[in-house]
């Protein structure tokens, strides 16, 4: 049976509780390894937990593994609420020099160069609730058009919801400006609005 002060932090995180967030609140890994041998918790993957009843925040989960890691390209467009169609892989970029071994199948990783990883970088909560690092709106805009293949139906959909309502397009030209890529902006612009 999971003590008291161990349910209030599951709770707080909706289900799932990182071994690293466990840690934080003052609980050690020796207790949650207890109460999933116990048949407490369950484990989805190293280093996670979750309550029985619960569905594991697997944004959450892949945040507390690989801290360096920022949800782009798919993932940022569920998390920024620019597509309706849900990806079976989770896009996180990480910054050039990082190496870390990805032996899991659900992730594709991107290397980003130093001066572009952390370029428009913001703290969004996932559908759980829970808080996880993805790009905002208008760096997901600029990478969709530094592509150099034709956009698919997602990027197409994020272009289209962002370009009708467009929340900050002063951001949007310097992160174009930045990338050398002003006219494929305003070309957007036009085509969308």
């Amino acid at each position: 049976m999971l003590s008291d002060k161990v349910m209030q932090v599951f709770e707080q995180y909706n289900g799932t509780l990182p071994v690293k967030v466990a840690q934080a609140h003052g609980i050690d890994k020796d207790t949650l390894r207890k109460a999933f041998d116990r048949g407490d918790i369950e484990r989805p993957r190293r280093g996670v937990y979750v309550l029985p009843d619960a569905l594991e925040d697997e944004y959450f989960s892949l945040q507390s593994i690989y801290t360096k890691g920022i949800f782009s390209s798919l993932s940022a467009f569920e998390l920024q609420n620019l597509s309706t169609v849900l990806s079976s892989y989770f896009y996180i970029t990480f910054p050039q020099g990082y190496n870390k071994n990805f032996n899991q199948t659900d992730i594709l990783a991107k290397i980003a160069p130093k001066d572009e990883y952390l370029l428009g970088v913001e703290t969004v909560r996932t559908p759980e609730g829970n808080p996880v690092k993805t790009y905002n709106k208008e760096r997901i805009i600029v990478d969709i058009l530094r592509k150099t293949t034709p956009p698919t139906y997602e990027e197409k959909e994020a272009l289209y919801d962002y370009f009708s309502a467009p929340e900050d397009l002063e951001r949007l030209y310097d992160y174009a400006k930045f990338f050398g890529i002003e006219n494929q902006v305003k070309q957007m612009e036009v085509r969308y609005a």
